[in-house]
C-alpha cells in the first residue's frame, strides 16, 4: 500500500481507509509514548523519546501537531470528520445503550 501511495497509483478510497488510520495512529500514539517514557529509567532513551513527543505536538505549535495534519489530510481528501472516527463495535453500541447516562 505504501509503495502505491508514494507512486501515486493508490485509489482515493484506499487513501482515505489509510488516512483514517493514520489519524487512529496519530492520535493514540503519543499516550503510548507518554507511558513508556514514563518508565524509563535510561536517560538517553527518555530523552529520545520527549523529543518524538514534542515534534507529535507539533513542536508546541497549535494546528501542526499530527494528529491535527493528519485530519487535513483527509479532508483534503473529501473526507468529513465522522469519516475519520473509529467505528464503533457492536459490543460498545451494546454496552452503551444498558450504560445509564450520567
Amino acid at each position: 500500500m505504501m509503495h502505491a501511495l508514494f507512486c501515486g497509483e493508490l485509489e482515493r478510497d484506499r487513501m482515505k481507509l489509510w488516512a483514517k488510520q493514520l489519524f487512529l495512529l496519530t492520535r493514540t500514539g503519543p499516550r503510548f509514548l507518554s507511558s513508556i517514557h514514563s518508565n524509563c529509567d535510561n536517560f538517553q532513551v527518555a530523552s529520545w523519546l520527549v523529543q518524538n513527543l514534542y515534534e507529535e505536538y507539533g513542536e508546541m505549535s497549535e494546528g501542526r501537531d499530527h494528529p491535527s495534519l493528519c485530519r487535513n489530510f483527509g479532508r483534503a481528501l473529501g473526507m468529513s470528520v465522522e469519516e475519520s472516527k473509529p467505528a464503533r463495535s457492536s459490543n460498545a453500541r451494546a454496552a452503551s445503550s444498558t450504560t445509564p447516562s450520567r
